[in-house]
Order: C-alpha cells, then structure tokens, then sequence
C-alpha cells in the first residue's frame, strides 16, 4: 500500500473525488482535517499528519491508476471501521453519513463535484460544532469543580471562626448561606490577622506573669531576710537584760540556765516560723489578687493599645511596600557596585603583581649596574698604569737613543729616509684628506653608538674591549717605534693628543656612568613613592 491513514489526530476524514473526464493516469486521493480551506476542490486534496514535533505537516498523494485508487479506498475504509469505536458519540452520525458518501462515490465515480461538496461542508460543520460544545461543557465542568472546592474551604473558615464547627461533614452552601457570607476572602484575612493579634496579646501575657512571679519571689525573700534579722535583734536584747542575772549565780546554775534558755528559744522560733509561714501565705493571696485585677487592668490597656497599632501597621504596609521597591532597586545598585569593587580589586591585585615583579627586574638591573661600574673603575685603573707604563718606556727610549754613539749618524740615514718619507707624505696627504672625511663619518657613527649605549646601560662592555683593541694597537705601535727607533716628535704629540682624548672619553664616561647612576637612583625614589601610593590606595579600598 503506497497511502496509510494516520490516527494520531482525533478525527480525520477521508474525502475520494473522481473526475473520470480529467484523470490523467493518476487520481489525487486526500485525508482533510476540520481546518481545511474551501479551494482547491477541483479533486486537489492534501493529507495533514501531525510531526514528531507535534506541529502539521501537509503532504501530497497520488496513486497510478483507477483501479488502485479504489482498491486503496477499500482499505482506508477498513481502517475506519477498525478506528470506529475510538471516535465520540456525538459524530458516529457524520462519520456513518461520510461512509455512505464514499461508497456512493465508488458506485458512481462519473458524479458531479459541486454537489458533493455542499454535503460535505455541512458535515464538516456539523463536526466542529458539536466539537465546540464538548470543549465547552468539559471546561464548565473543571470551573464548577474548582468554585465548589474553594466554597467549601470559605465555609470551614468561617464554622471554625464563629465556632460552629462540628465532627459532621459540611454540606454545600444553600442560597441563604450564600447571601449571608459575602465577600469572604475578606474575613479570611481579617480573621488571619485577628489570630495574629491573639497570639501576640498571649505572649505578652505569659511575660508578663512570668516577670510578676519573679518579683513576688523576690519580695517574700526580702521579708524573710528582714524578720530573721529582727529576731536576732530581740534576742540579743534579751541576753543583755539577762546578763546581770548570770553573773550573781553559781556555775551549776548557770549552766541550766542557759540549757532553759535554749530550749526555751527552740519553741518559740518553731512558734515564730509556723506564725510566720501563715502570714506569708495570706499576704501571698492578697498580693496575687491585686496584682491580677491590675493585670486584667493591664492586658485592656494593652490590647486597646495592640489595637490602635494594628490599625497604624494595615496603614503603613501600603507605604511600607513603595519603600520594600526602592529598597530592592537600591540593593540591585549596591550589588552590582559591589561586583564593580570586586572586580577593582583583582585589578588591583593583578596591578601589585606585575610591579612587584617590575621592582624585581629593576632592582637586578641595578645590581648589575653596579657591578658593571665597579668592572669600569677597575678597568679605569688598569689604563692608567698602562699608560704611566709607557711614558717610562718612552723616557726610556729617549734616554738611550741620546747616549747611542752612533745617533749622529743615524740621524742623516733617517733623515734622508724621513725626507723621502715627506714626500711621500705630501703626496699621500691628498689620500688622508678623503680619509679624514671617512673618519669624521665613522667618529660621528660612533658618537650615535655611544648615545645609544648610554640610553641602554649595556654599552660599558664593548667599549672595555674597544679600549683593549686601542691599547692593543698602541701597544704595536711602541713595538714598531723601537724598531725604528724614530723619535719624532711629530708622533708624540699625536700620542699625547690622543692620550688626552682618550682621558677626556674616559672622564665624560664616568661622569655619564655617575649621571646614568642618579638618573636611576631617581627613578627608583620615584618608583618606590608609586608603590607605597598604590600600596595605600589599596589598603584604603579594602
């Protein structure tokens, strides 16, 4: 079977429409459901399922020829008969009426289209109404439940309030009851609110016969303390009086005097105690009934009092519940300006973090700095012996080519030499010029470096080992000046000029080392001041 009818809906119909004329080797077979539209009449019918999502889907049939479409009639017509007894009883009439139709069609398949059509209209009508009127009469019947329910929930509240309640079960409500109690949701809340005043007065008065139980045990220690204390009095009076007595008499009777005497006190404080135990007790009966008749004083006052306040508290709820709203408005406000400072905060700590470890990393690099400046001072020294070293040796060698014997003669050779030497040197002289140029280019690059290497810190190591390769050369240059054994004076001068710019370089170094230092110093001062304001800054926001 290519079409099966789905029961998932309530009702479904099943409309067959042959136009034997228009078939064109397929017939359009349909399952419509109460909400189907009036076009598409012309023998163009839908199927309407329902999803898995619960939603309705719309899908097309067709079937290859006459014959099968009637065959799959038959079956469909099955499968209602089968689903019969699922479908109310108010439509069994519309659906045997809708069968009849179908089987009509399958006799006379040539039958117009149009007059079919109104039929099944009217059945469709007749359908949704009687739908409407079961979906009526169950929602009437679910609100009469829920009135029945909540009137007899009033009529409880209100035996129990007026103490009419009984053991029997409550009857409904007859029409005179019904005029009598209206507007009981009224009393239900007045009579909630008059069991909360009952349950306040019934605290107060427990408190309060606690605290006079209090002081009436309070007194009658007090009376007792105080009648003891007379009693003691009066005896003592009583021995002095006696005194006299004792003193005149022999031992022996003194001595059943005294036994006399105590038994004597025995009885009379066993009289004394039994008197005042009687007293006690007539005085705790008239003390406790003056005291409840201003109790009873008491407890009007104040239930006159609760009363009054009652009325002011009903007053100042409706004032009371504006306020409950700014009050949550504020709060709202307050919680997210608190979430604001939280998140401050771990700013804040994040902040700490990295100066702490930026604190670090300065303080590492000023150690290496000092460091660095105690190498150049140590460097600074080596230099200058160095240098004290070879102005001996050039001394030296001034010394011992004086006392040469042959000097005189070396003279002339190196004259004529060095005369040769001019020459060349004029015509090298044009040569130097475009050296000079090159060097002045280079001394301007190294003047950049040295900027550079100042602005960086790191620069003190290259220029040690700058300083060495110098030292080095002049070094091989003494050597050559020995084996020359040249004295001009020419080159000492250079030497000398070259020295003297070599100190300079080396003093301007040290000053801008010294001025690199307080620089440091300075930010550091600066840097400290920054954390212990930030350091205070959150203290004071914590």
């Amino acid at each position: 079977m290519k079409y099966n009818i789905s029961t998932k809906c309530n009702i479904f119909f099943l409309f067959l429409i042959i136009n034997h004329y228009n078939i064109t080797g397929e017939i359009k077979v349909g399952l419509c459901e109460t909400h189907r539209k009036d076009k598409n009449i012309n023998g163009n019918f839908y199927v309407v399922e329902n999803n898995k999502k619960g939603q309705q889907a719309i899908r097309r049939v067709s079937f290859d020829s006459v014959n099968d479409g009637l065959k799959n009639v038959n079956d469909t017509m099955n499968a209602l008969c089968s689903n019969f007894n699922q479908i109310n009883n108010s439509n069994r009439q519309s659906m045997e009426n809708l069968i009849q139709l179908i089987k009509n069609l399958n006799n006379k398949p040539n039958n117009d289209i149009l007059t079919l059509s109104n039929d099944l209209k009217n059945l469709l009508n007749e359908i949704r109404s009687n739908k409407k009127q079961e979906e009526n009469k169950k929602k009437q019947e679910e609100e009469n439940k829920k009135k029945k329910q909540k009137l007899k929930k009033q009529k409880e509240l209100f035996y129990y309030n007026n103490d009419l309640y009984d053991t029997e079960e409550i009857e409904d409500f007859s029409e005179e009851d019904n005029n009598k109690i209206q507007g009981l949701s009224e009393l239900e809340n007045y009579y909630k609110e008059r069991m909360k005043e009952m349950k306040l007065a019934k605290k107060l008065q427990d408190r309060e016969y606690e605290l006079t139980m209090k002081e009436n045990i309070a007194r009658h220690q007090l009376e007792e303390q105080r009648k003891q204390l007379e009693f003691r009095q009066e005896m003592e009076k009583y021995r002095m009086n006696n005194f006299n007595v004792y003193k005149n008499m022999k031992r022996e009777d003194q001595i059943n005097s005294m036994i006399r005497e105590k038994e004597r006190i025995k009885s009379a404080a066993d009289i004394s105690n039994i008197i005042l135990n009687k007293n006690q007790q007539v005085e705790n009966l008239k003390n406790s009934n003056s005291s409840n008749k201003n109790v009873d004083k008491e407890l009007k006052t104040e239930n006159d009092h609760l009363k009054k306040e009652i009325e002011n508290l009903k007053n100042s709820n409706s004032s009371n519940k504006n306020v409950d709203k700014e009050l949550k408005t504020e709060n709202d406000h307050l919680k997210k300006e608190i979430e604001n400072l939280k998140n401050s905060n771990l700013s804040n700590k994040n902040f700490d973090e990295s100066l702490k470890i930026e604190n670090d990393r300065l303080t590492k690099e000023i150690e290496n700095l000092k460091n660095s400046n105690l190498s150049n001072k140590n460097v600074d020294k080596e230099l200058k012996t160095e240098n004290d070293h070879l102005k001996k040796e050039i001394e030296n060698l001034k010394n011992s080519n004086l006392s040469n014997k042959n000097f005189d003669e070396s003279l002339k050779i190196e004259n004529d030499r060095l005369t040769k030497e001019i020459e060349n040197l004029k015509n090298s002289n044009l040569s130097n010029k475009n050296v000079d140029k090159e060097l002045k280019t280079e001394n301007d690059h190294l003047k950049k470096e040295i900027e550079n290497l100042k602005n960086s810190n790191l620069s003190n190591k290259n220029f040690d080992e700058s300083l060495k390769i110098e030292n080095d050369r002049l070094t091989k240059e003494i050597e050559n000046l020995k084996n020359s054994n040249s004295s001009n004076k020419n080159v000492d001068k250079e030497l000398k000029t070259e020295n003297d710019h070599l100190k300079k370089e080396i003093e301007n170094l040290k000053n801008s080392n010294s001025s690199n230092d307080k620089e440091l110093k300075i930010q550091n001062d600066h840097l400290k001041k920054e954390i212990e304001n930030l350091k205070n800054s959150n203290s004071s926001n914590k």
